[in-house]
């Protein structure tokens, strides 16, 4: 499952010549609190359909990913600095190795309404987020109506 999408995330070594990108300060590393631009900057052939981010200074993201007809529920955690972010001063190979990481409590699920029964019920603490899932929902129901 886990191996399935990480086929859909890449490193790609040209952007290693490239002085300044979105996303990075003009060395090439990620800041603190970057995870979900880092997500976006790293998938291939998957679409962010929706996020939400808890915190202000430190907190969670989640993302819900549509990606070969399944979607994804994808979360993980950021902090204001580096000694409490660790994606924080990463360049693009070491920020890829981080997202790469990040994969291992994703889920899998073969339709939206099976992971909306999850947002409803989680399993796992770390997907208990009673404000953020109706959020979630709400895009996810949207890009599914303007996308398929």
């Amino acid at each position: 499952m886990i191996e399935d999408f990480q086929k859909h995330l890449a490193y790609n070594t040209q952007v290693k010549i490239l002085n300044k990108l979105e996303g990075v300060d003009n060395d090439g590393n990620w800041y603190a609190g970057d995870q979900l631009r880092a997500l976006r900057f790293y998938l291939i052939d998957a679409e962010i359909i929706a996020e939400a981010t808890t915190g202000g200074y430190s907190g969670d993201v989640y993302a819900i990913i549509f990606c070969e007809d399944r979607f994804w529920l994808w979360r993980d955690g950021f902090g204001s600095c580096a000694g409490c972010d660790s994606l924080d001063g990463n360049n693009k190979e070491m920020g890829y190795e981080y997202i790469l990481a990040t994969m291992t409590s994703v889920k899998e699920f073969d339709t939206i309404s099976d992971l909306f029964n999850y947002l409803d019920h989680p399993e796992d603490y770390l997907y208990d987020m009673d404000v953020l899932k109706e959020d979630l929902k709400k895009d996810s129901l949207k890009w599914i109506k303007e996308n398929r």
